[in-house]
C-alpha cells in the first residue's frame, strides 16, 4: 500500500512540474499571427470547339398539282424516289424545337465567355 501512494505522489508530482515547465518566466509567449492572403486561382483556359457546319438541305413542296412534274425532275437528277413527309403542324413545332436549341447554345456560350473573362 505504501508503494502504492508513493507512485501516485511520485506521479503527480512529475505531472506537475512538467505542465510547470511550460511557461517559463524567461521565455516570452508566442502569439499566433492571423494573416488572410487572397489568391488567384491558376485555371487554364481550354480552346473553344470547332463550331457546327450546317449542311445545307433543301425542302421540296408537292402538291397533287406538282407531284408528276416533281417526279420527273427528281428522279432525272438519279435520286431516289423516296418520301418523308411531316405535316404544317409539326413544321411549325420543329421550327420552335430549332429556335429553342439555338437559344440555348447562345445562352451556354455567354455563359462560357462570363467564366472565362471572371477568371482570367
Amino acid at each position: 500500500m505504501q508503494l502504492r501512494t508513493s507512485f501516485l505522489t511520485l506521479s503527480a508530482l512529475l505531472i506537475l512540474t512538467a505542465c510547470g515547465s511550460i511557461f517559463k518566466d524567461n521565455e516570452p509567449i508566442v502569439e499566433t499571427v492571423v494573416q488572410t492572403v487572397t489568391v488567384t486561382p491558376d485555371i487554364p483556359i481550354q480552346s473553344r470547339p470547332d463550331p457546327v457546319n450546317i449542311r445545307d438541305v433543301e425542302f421540296y413542296v408537292v402538291t397533287e398539282d406538282n407531284f408528276e412534274e416533281f417526279k420527273s425532275r427528281f428522279l432525272a437528277n438519279g435520286n431516289q424516289f423516296v418520301f418523308i413527309a411531316i405535316s404544317i403542324d409539326d413544321y411549325e413545332d420543329l421550327s420552335l424545337n430549332i429556335a429553342d436549341l439555338q437559344r440555348y447554345i447562345e445562352q451556354q456560350g455567354s455563359l462560357i465567355v462570363y467564366y472565362e473573362t471572371s477568371v482570367g
